[in-house]
């Protein structure tokens, strides 16, 4: 049986891929867009 802080503790996980993701990708979009 699963608790809500179980859950709580993968959201925690993932987010980090997340925001590093989307902080890594901002900059090539950006090279892009401007080649």
């Amino acid at each position: 049986m699963r608790t809500q802080a179980d859950k709580a503790e993968r959201i925690a996980v993932r987010l980090p891929n997340w925001v590093g993701d989307i902080v890594l990708a901002t900059p090539f979009y950006r090279a892009l867009r401007a080649a």
